[in-house]
Parts: structure tokens; sequence; C-alpha cells
């Protein structure tokens, strides 16, 4: 009896802990929007952050966060939390208004060598929908071309059998489209290398330390994939496809 009782109570204590977290989660949720309302937006900062100091961690209050950071002149922070909303929802509407709003106090200008100015726009397009709704088009395209063929491979007569050639093809070529879409998406959505610049003002160097030479200077909000570190400094590379070093607490992964 004593094992039973003791089985039910290590299965329940995670509910409790979830319980508890919940509450946390709540409370300090709803002190921060009152802070934010009441335009305290440093008490508002604290109470969105302490919100998600638990394992409980949701789009609203990273939105929320940002924009009390981004009310109290913190562009760095501000974009750095409306990325992390973005991560959990990539649909979520507000929040990527409100990062196309803080980009534009960004001071540094970092434009992504994408080669062509097609490639930009379909950049931008492929961050509407999360990497999960691109590949579930992608497979639709898919299954749509195979069915296409099968029409022409059955060759049920030969008007069916060319309109089933045709479609298999376009439907082929079309599914290139979200297939790309998808790894783009899921590169931002999952790349844990990817970082924003939090201090007001910062130099690229071309070598860790003091003695390297500044490359660019960058302000806060530009964003950065990190792709070494060495002792307190991280080897980054821009969107223009600069690269150099930057001192470690200088930004924060997204």
């Amino acid at each position: 009896m004593k094992f039973y009782i003791l089985l039910i109570c290590l299965l329940t204590l995670p509910s409790w802990k979830l319980s508890a977290q919940e509450a946390d989660y709540k409370v300090n949720f709803e002190k921060g929007l009152k802070a934010y309302q009441n335009k305290d937006y440093n008490l508002s900062v604290k109470f969105f952050e302490q919100s998600l100091s638990t394992e409980l961690k949701s789009a609203e209050a990273y939105n929320n966060l940002g924009l009390a950071y981004y009310n109290s002149a913190d562009v760095g922070r501000a974009i750095l939390n409306f990325e992390r909303a973005l991560r959990i929802r990539p649909t979520y509407s507000a929040a990527r208004k409100n990062l196309k709003a803080a980009e534009q106090y960004i001071d540094t200008k970092i434009k992504r060598n994408s080669g062509f100015w097609l490639f930009s726009g379909l950049f931008t397009l492929s961050m509407m929908m999360s990497s999960f709704a691109w590949s579930m088009i992608f497979f639709l395209l898919l299954f749509a071309s195979a069915a296409a063929f099968l029409v022409w491979y059955l060759k049920l007569n030969d008007k069916l059998s060319f309109m089933g050639l045709r479609l298999g093809i376009i439907f082929i070529v079309l599914a290139i489209f979200p297939l790309g879409f998808a790894r783009s998406a899921a590169r931002e959505q999952f790349d844990k290398n990817l970082a924003i610049v939090t201090a007001v003002r910062v130099g690229v160097r071309t070598a860790p330390g003091l003695d390297g030479e500044d490359i660019i200077v960058l302000s806060s909000g530009v964003k950065a994939t990190i792709q070494e570190e060495m002792g307190d400094w991280y080897k980054i590379r821009l969107e223009n496809a600069v690269v150099g070093w930057i001192p470690a607490k200088t930004l924060e992964k997204i």
C-alpha cells in the first residue's frame, strides 16, 4: 500500500509543479500588463521577465516584454524579444509588426546579401508561415503531383493523359518553392546561433581582443550569426556577409 501511495505521489508531482508555475506565470504576466498600462515600463519589464523565468514560455509574454523594452528605448532587447515571440509562433502578426517598427530605429543598417532583389522578397515571404506549414504545403503539392502522374500513367484517354502529365510537372516545379521556404523559416525558427546585439554601440574586429582593428561599428538591434567562440569573444557573420569578432557580453542569443 505504501508503495502505491508513493507511486501516485511521484506521478502527480510534475502536475503540481506545472500548476505552481502556471500560477506564477499568470500573476507576473498580469502585473506586467498593469505596470505597462500605467506606463511604468521598467517595472513591466521586471514582471514579464519573471513570468518567463519558469519553464512556461509564451509568445504573448515575449511580445509584451519587447513592447516594454521598446518604450524604455532599449531597441536591442525589444527586437530580441519580438524575435523570441516569433520563434514560438511564426504567424504572430502583432509581434512581426512590432519587430518591423523596432527595426526602423536600428542605426546601423545591414542589408541582407541576397545577390538579387527577388531573393530578398522570397525571404520575406518565407517568414510569413512556420517551417511546418511550408512543409505541409510541399507534401500536398507532392501528393497532387503523384496523383496527376498516376492519371497520365493510366492513359484513360489522350486528353486526360496530357492534362495529368502537364499538371504533374507544374506541381513538381511549384513544390520547390515551399521546400525552400520551409528551410529558410526553419533556420530563423530553430537556429540557436542567431543573436541580437544588445549593446548601444560595439565594433566588429578582425581578431578577438583589443588588438584587432574595427571592421564595422554596430548599433543595438543588429542580427548576427555566431560562428565560433573564443574566451569572451564571438566570431559572428552579419547578414551582409561581413565576418568578425565581437565581445560575447554585447549580444544575446535569440
